[in-house]
């Protein structure tokens, strides 16, 4: 049986008297330590006694009384704090709060070493403890079998939770579901995102206690590759946070393992994508690796655009809810071929609150994915500000008004390549646009111009120089794209100053 802060006390060796918080006298103590972070509850489990010399206690009466609180909120057994060292003066907003609360606090003699009080309750805890290592062979030994039996890990999970009488889920740290576990409550996902963003940057603490779920919640960072909590909502007596670093362990190897998986799965897909891209792949073939993934290549799709960075967290929250799609990294700029469905565009808008993203008109066939990427591309370079630009939403020299806007963009990304025609007869925008029109192939473009492919090379290399811009790059190709456009419309429109329709 454990030992309480009652047989703490009654030990005349132990030096210490009980000041505060009587009504928990009877608490139960499963550990007793000293720990020196600004939070020591983010640190300690529930049932741990802290011991304290003073240094890291304030001084300010308001903020004792609101530490006691933090230390019963989390579930701790007590407070020692050591007399004649380097502790404030108690407050009586501190014992009263202790009182309040039923948190027992204890003053420690001076001449007692707080490691004596440690081996102690570490003595009395011993059938404890033989508790725990059975039940830690219990978990590794379901766990065992849940594999062989090749259940899902979910199963697996509720399995584990059944041994040490909690509800766990696997979350990322903004509190969205991992492994196809149980979603949180809303309240409790709202908690670890509002703790995500006052930690971002900095190191998660050995436990996050959450108070939006039942008494004693906790979420512990799970050692893997991937940024993951494991989140312990306890049914009845919370179980002792060294069993559930085990549990965290097990989640850790499955994240790794879908990890494997993803990383197999998007290196293939993410050669299809490019295929479609560049228009080298049959349609035909690229549907049915797409259908795949289990989604529908007939239906309508759209293309996000974002900058390399940012479209790992785009691909990453993808992966996490699961979300059928293809990638495809080109240059500086990732591009992600997914279906236009309502979650699609949740997921887009909740990534898009920290970085731009294009989004393509939505479109029906495969055959449209090269135009669809240009125009993704160009929507999320219109002005560089966090959020989704939807292709033909925000107004500037993507999509022009008025002939004279189309007119800036064409002097802005060709009009030193329509100089030169000017000064050396006229081959050079012809040359462009029979390159594009043939999807960038060497041999068609030549035998469409009449032109010995060495040539043509020497053209389109001057062409790059001249516009300062690598057709390799699907962000300067969808420029150039775009400039042609307009081009045509200033051809095809007399009259300046009309509006344009679209």
């Amino acid at each position: 049986m454990a030992i309480t802060v009652r047989d703490i006390t009654d030990e005349p060796t132990l030096g210490t008297r009980l000041v505060a918080g009587g009504a928990g006298h009877e608490t139960t103590v499963q550990w007793a330590t000293t720990c020196e972070m600004d939070k020591p509850w983010e640190w300690l489990d529930a049932g741990d006694m802290l011991l304290v010399n003073g240094h890291r206690l304030p001084a300010d009466p308001d903020a004792q009384a609101a530490f006691v609180n933090s230390l019963s909120s989390s579930g701790m057994s007590a407070l020692g704090v050591a007399e004649h060292a380097f502790a404030p003066e108690l407050s009586e907003q501190m014992l009263a709060m202790a009182d309040t609360l039923g948190f027992p606090l204890l003053r420690i003699d001076y001449q007692v070493a707080f490691v004596s009080i440690s081996k102690h309750v570490a003595s009395s805890n011993t059938t404890s403890d033989h508790r725990n290592l059975r039940l830690v062979s219990r978990i590794y030994d379901r766990a065992k079998h849940s594999s062989e039996s090749k259940r899902p890990f979910r199963e697996s999970l509720e399995l584990l939770g059944e041994l040490v009488e909690s509800r766990l889920s696997v979350t990322t740290p903004l509190g969205l579901s991992l492994l196809g576990t149980e979603e949180l409550a809303p309240d409790t996902q709202a908690e670890l995102a509002s703790e995500e963003g006052r930690r971002r940057g900095h190191p998660l603490p050995a436990a996050i206690r959450l108070t939006s779920a039942r008494p004693g919640t906790l979420a512990l960072p799970v050692p893997a590759t991937r940024p993951a909590l494991l989140v312990v909502e306890p049914k009845g007596r919370p179980c002792d946070g060294a069993v559930l670093t085990h549990i965290a362990l097990l989640v850790a190897l499955e994240l790794e393992r879908e990890e494997t998986r993803d990383a197999l799965s998007a290196s293939v897909l993410s050669d299809v994508l490019s295929g479609l891209v560049g228009r080298r792949s049959d349609t035909a073939v690229a549907a049915q690796s797409i259908r795949m993934l289990g989604f529908d290549p007939d239906g309508e799709l759209i293309i996000a655009a974002t900058e390399m960075d940012d479209g790992f967290d785009f691909v990453r929250t993808l992966l996490d809810q699961r979300v059928p799609h293809l990638n495809y990294k080109n240059q500086a700029i990732s591009l992600v071929l997914l279906e236009h469905t309502v979650r699609s565009l949740q997921l887009l808008r909740s990534v898009g609150v920290n970085c731009p993203i294009g989004l393509s008109a939505p479109f029906v066939g495969l055959g449209r994915v090269p135009d669809a990427a240009a125009e993704a591309v160009f929507a999320r370079g219109i002005d560089g500000r966090p959020g989704v630009a939807e292709y033909g939403d925000r107004v500037d020299f993507l999509q022009p008004r008025s002939l004279a806007e189309a007119q800036r963009l064409v002097d802005r990304v060709l009009g030193p390549l329509i100089e030169l025609d000017r000064e050396t007869g006229g081959v050079w925008i012809v040359t462009l646009r029979t390159f594009l029109a043939m999807n960038r192939s060497w041999k068609r473009c030549s035998e469409e111009l009449h032109l010995h492919k060495q040539s043509l090379v020497y053209r389109i290399k001057r062409i790059e120089r001249v516009l300062d811009r690598s057709l390799d790059s699907i962000e300067s190709l969808a420029e150039v794209w775009l400039a042609l456009k307009a081009m045509d419309l200033l051809t095809d429109t007399e009259g300046d100053g009309e509006t344009l329709t679209h």
